[in-house]
C-alpha cells in the first residue's frame, strides 16, 4: 500500500513536472527534447492528448526534420543562349557554276520564244496556260481562283525575269511575234480579192513614185494633226518630221496594193523617226506597237475599200478608172485634154476610140475591176503605138488608199505610243 502511494506520488511529480516543463515550451518554439526520459515524454503525451504513448524519438529523425524545415527551393537561374557561330559556308550562297554554252543558249531561245508568244496572243498565252495549269490544281483539291492568282502571277514573274536576265532575247521575240500578227494581216485583208493587174498595164514612173511618196507624206502630217486636236496638245516639229517619213514610206509601200503591210510601215517608221527627230533613243517596244496598230487600221480600211469599189457599177468602174487616169496624167506633169472621144486609126486598117488625150500628145485606155480586158483594137493599138497608155485600176488600189490614213490614226491611236 505504502509502495502504491509511492509511486502514485512519483507519477504525480512526474506529471507536475512535465506541466512545468511545458509551461517553460509554451514561451519557446516547440521542439522536442532529447533529454526527456521515457517517463516524461509519456507524461507528455497525456497532457498534449496523445496517448498510448509516444515511441521514442530516434534522434537521427530530428536531425533530418529540421534539416527539411530549413529548406527552400532555390529560384530558377536564367542561363543566357550560347549561339555558336555558323560556318562560313552557311553565310554565302552557294556558289553556282557558269551554264555551259549550250545551256545558256538554250535560256535565251526559251526566253524569246516566250516573248513571241506573249506579243503574238497580245498576252493571253499567259493567260491560257495559267488557267490550265489551274484546273490542274483544282482536280487536285486546290480553290480554282487562288489556284489561277497563283499561276498568272507566277508567269508575270517569269516575265519580268526573261526582261531583267534575257532582255535582248525577249525584245526580238517580241519582234518575232508582233511581224508574225502583221504577217498574217496581208492573208486576211487579201480574203476581198483585190484583183491582178493586166499584163499590158503601163507601170509607174518614178515621177509618179516621187508623188506617190509625197502624197503619203501629206497625209501622214495631216493624220499628226488630227491627232494633235484629237488629244488637245500640240506637236513638235519633230513629231510632223517624223509623221512625214512614216507616211512617205508607208505609201511606197503602197504600190502593192496591201493596206495591211502599208500601215504597219507607216506606223513603226513613223515612231523610230518621231524618236530619232524629238532627240530620243528609238523605243522599239513603241514601234512593233504603232506597226500592229497602223497594219490592224489597215488591214480594216483596205478591205472596206476592195468590197466597196468591186460592187460599183460597171458604169461607175468605167467613171472611176478614167478618174485614176486623170490623176496619174497629173502626177506625170501632163494635162487631160477635155472633150468628146476621137477615134485614132491603127495601121493595117482599124481604129480604137482612147478614153483620154493629153497635152503631152499621149493616148489613154482607162480600165478597172476584176475583170477588165483589152479587146483586139486595144491590144493592136498598144503593139502599134508607141503614146498609147494603159491604165488599169483595181478595188486594191481603192482599199490602198482608204487604210493608209486609217492605218496613220491607228497607229496613232496606240496608248503606249503616245507616252514618250
Amino acid at each position: 500500500m505504502a509502495a502504491r502511494h509511492q509511486q502514485a506520488r512519483q507519477g504525480v511529480g512526474a506529471f507536475d513536472g512535465v506541466e512545468n516543463r511545458m509551461g517553460r515550451r509554451n514561451a519557446a518554439p516547440l521542439t522536442f527534447d532529447l533529454s526527456m526520459s521515457p517517463a516524461d515524454q509519456n507524461a507528455w503525451g497525456r497532457a498534449i492528448g496523445t496517448w498510448p504513448p509516444l515511441a521514442p524519438v530516434d534522434p537521427g529523425d530530428v536531425v533530418a526534420l529540421r534539416t527539411l524545415s530549413r529548406w527552400r527551393p532555390k529560384p530558377p537561374v536564367a542561363v543566357p543562349l550560347q549561339r555558336r557561330a555558323p560556318p562560313a559556308s552557311a553565310t554565302r550562297p552557294p556558289a553556282v557554276g557558269p551554264k555551259s554554252f549550250g545551256q545558256e543558249a538554250w535560256d535565251q531561245t526559251l526566253a524569246g520564244a516566250r516573248g513571241a508568244q506573249d506579243a503574238f496572243t497580245f498576252g493571253m498565252g499567259d493567260r491560257a496556260y495559267a488557267a490550265i495549269r489551274a484546273l490542274g490544281d483544282a482536280y487536285d483539291g486546290a480553290d480554282l481562283g487562288k489556284a489561277y492568282a497563283r499561276r498568272m502571277t507566277a508567269e508575270q514573274a517569269r516575265d519580268r525575269y526573261d526582261a531583267a536576265h534575257y532582255g535582248t532575247a525577249r525584245t526580238i521575240g517580241q519582234v518575232v511575234g508582233t511581224g508574225a500578227q502583221i504577217a498574217v494581216l496581208g492573208p486576211t485583208e487579201g480574203l476581198v480579192n483585190g484583183g491582178v493587174r493586166i499584163a499590158e498595164a503601163t507601170p509607174l514612173i518614178a515621177r509618179e513614185i516621187g508623188m506617190l511618196g509625197g502624197a503619203g507624206a501629206l497625209t501622214g502630217v495631216g493624220g499628226q494633226a488630227v491627232s494633235d486636236v484629237i488629244r488637245g496638245r500640240p506637236g513638235s516639229v519633230g513629231d510632223y518630221l517624223g509623221a512625214a517619213t512614216g507616211g512617205g514610206a508607208g505609201a511606197l509601200l503602197s504600190r502593192g496594193g496591201l493596206a495591211s503591210y502599208a500601215g504597219a510601215l507607216d506606223g513603226g517608221v513613223t515612231s523610230m523617226a518621231q524618236d530619232l527627230f524629238n532627240g530620243r533613243a528609238p523605243s522599239i517596244h513603241r514601234a512593233r506597237e504603232a506597226a500592229l496598230g497602223g497594219g490592224v487600221m489597215g488591214t480594216v480600211g483596205g478591205l472596206i475599200g476592195r468590197r466597196g469599189a468591186d460592187i460599183l457599177t460597171r458604169k461607175r468602174k468605167e467613171q472611176l478608172g478614167e478618174d485614176f487616169s486623170r490623176l496619174r496624167t497629173w502626177a506625170r506633169g501632163d494635162k487631160t485634154i477635155e472633150g468628146a472621144k476621137r477615134r485614132e486609126h491603127l495601121q493595117g486598117g482599124g481604129y480604137t476610140y482612147p478614153d483620154q488625150r493629153t497635152v503631152g500628145d499621149a493616148l489613154i485606155e482607162s480600165k478597172f475591176g476584176l475583170k477588165a480586158r483589152l479587146s483586139n483594137r486595144q491590144r493592136q493599138a498598144y503593139n502599134q503605138l508607141p503614146n498609147y497608155r494603159i491604165d488599169h485600176g483595181l478595188p486594191r488600189d481603192v482599199g490602198a488608199i482608204l487604210g493608209l490614213p486609217l492605218a496613220q490614226f491607228g497607229y496613232q491611236a496606240v496608248p503606249d505610243y503616245v507616252q514618250r
